[in-house]
Formats: C-alpha cells, structure tokens, sequence
C-alpha cells in the first residue's frame, strides 16, 4: 500500500504530460469489487481509462461509479483538445456542460461492430455498410504502413474516405425509415447516426485516429486478470490496483519490460521530491535507455 501511494506522484504526473497533449481517447471497464457492507458482499466498480496517441501513457482511474461526474471531474477545467470515446450517455452529458472548447469525436470501430452484428445474423444491407466502412479502414492502413505525417492522412481522407462517408450518411438516412428500429439493423443505423457529427471529426483531423482501439486495447491485461482474481478485495485498493496497471501499461505502450522499469523506479522513489517525481515515469526511463545507447527491452522478455 504504501509502494502504490509512492507510485501515485507519478502517476499524478503522467496525467499532466497525457492531458497537455491535447488528444485523449477515453473508456471505462467495469469490475467487481469486494465489500461487506453492500448487499451481496459487493459492487460493480469501473476502471476509467484515458490514452494518447500510439506511444503515449495510459492512465487507470478506479471509481465506484459509471456516471458522468466521474469523467467530469477527470477531465481538466482548463483542457482544450480533443476527446474520442463511443456512445455512451455520460460522455455526451460531459460534453453539453463544457461545450465547445472540447472537441467530441466518434470511434468507428463502435458503429462498425454494430453493423457487423446484424451483418453475421445474415443482414445483406448490414454486409454492405460493413464493406463501405472497410474502405475507411483501407485509408488508415494505407497511411500506417506508408508513415505519412499527420498532414498527409488528412489529406489522404479527405480525396478518398469524403466520398465514402458521405455515401454512407445517404444510405444511413434512407435505410432508417425502412427499417424496424428495434432490429439489428436498426440498432447499428440509430447508433451511426446519433453519433455522426462526432464519427466524422477524425477525417478533418489527421491527428487523432479512426477509433479508440487504442484505449480500448489498453484494456486486455484487465480483462485478462478478471478471469484469474475475479474482482478488487476492497473499494480502497481499486485506485491501488489503477496506479500499477497505469505504469505497467504504460511500460508495454512503449515496448519496455515492466519489470526493469519498476526495480529502477523503487530504487529511486524514497528520495524522490515533487518536483524529481516527473523524472521516473516510463517515459522518462525509455530515455534514459535512449540515452545510453541501448534499445529498451521488448516486454514479452520479461519472465
């Protein structure tokens, strides 16, 4: 307990660094939670989670609760950038209370997956959404693999995935008044729609990405644990467990063994001040690595 509450001032930091690059992806995964005094012995808890760009520190939040004061509180009165995130009702209420000095964009990946649902349960329309929206997907790939700075995606978009979105907002319109709302089809339509001032952002923006997948991948060591230790043995040792996974996943961002960071980090904790503390962050040791001339270690090395 009193390693994590040590880590937490670095923690404190990376979200600093994270928050002033001005582009964020954000998610939240529940998790069961131990406490004897709720009904039944426990609760349903949520890790939030925020990322930047690839590389970039990903950051945990323990909370007891899904609602939007959670992420109201996390996100910085003074924050002027871009938020991604899905659909989900708290992030809209965020985003009517703080109004435009935050841009909302949308995650494709979201709307794809609904799309996709109705398409495997046979939808032939649901299939050619899927297929358009591959396109865009196409464009991504195209730009990831040819490293084009950002001004160049957003050049790359706007020639090839405009006409794709606009061809699929014409189809979207059409198609919800010819379908049952409560259908597969109709679900993904809804969805696509409710969310497409927000979906179509990414595309006048080549520095942000198509979707969250980002923060969303951030999410699998936890998903992972889920299945072997079940749930938090306490509400106060959620935001412990947050502060480990926030400089573990960090570490695996940037491809560095956990294990090398966190020997190197104890060692150097108990004289840390605050202002020294911005100096053991992962980011700060792949430096130092940089700096001495060797690459930093691939995780899977860790055993």
């Amino acid at each position: 307990a009193h390693i994590a509450d040590s880590a937490s001032l670095v923690v404190v930091a990376m979200e600093r660094e994270l928050w002033a690059a001005r582009y964020v992806q954000a998610d939240e995964t529940p998790i069961r939670c131990l406490d004897r005094e709720r009904p039944g012995g426990s609760f349903r808890g949520y890790l939030w989670t925020v990322t930047g760009p690839p590389g970039s520190d990903v950051i945990f939040r323990w909370a007891e609760s899904r609602g939007h004061e959670v992420f109201k509180d996390w996100l910085p009165e003074d924050f002027r950038g871009v938020v991604q995130r899905d659909g989900y009702s708290a992030y809209a209420t965020v985003a009517r209370q703080r109004g435009a000095d935050v841009l909302w964009a949308g995650c494709w990946a979201h709307a794809r997956r609904k799309f996709f649902e109705a398409a495997t349960a046979g939808d032939r329309v649901a299939a050619w959404f899927v297929h358009q929206i591959a396109l865009l997907y196409a464009v991504e790939k195209r730009a990831r693999e040819t490293d084009l700075s950002a001004v160049l995606r957003q050049r790359e978009r706007a020639v090839t995935s405009c006409m794709v979105l606009a061809r699929l907002k014409r189809a979207c319109l059409r198609m919800a008044s010819r379908v049952r709302p409560t259908s597969l089809l109709g679900r993904a339509l809804s969805y696509a729609l409710s969310q497409w001032q927000a979906l179509e952002v990414y595309r006048d923006r080549g520095d942000i990405e198509i979707d969250n997948n980002g923060v969303e991948n951030a999410f699998r060591p936890t998903a992972v644990g889920k299945k072997n230790w079940l749930f938090i043995g306490a509400p106060d040792a959620g935001s412990k467990a947050a502060t480990f996974y926030t400089l573990i996943g960090s570490c695996l961002r940037r491809e560095l063994n956990p294990r090398d960071y966190l020997i190197w980090l104890f060692a150097r904790l108990p004289t840390a001040t605050n202002q020294t503390v911005a100096d053991l962050t992962p980011a700060a040791f792949a430096k130092l690595q940089a700096g001495a001339g060797s690459a930093p270690q691939l995780a899977h090395s860790a055993a």
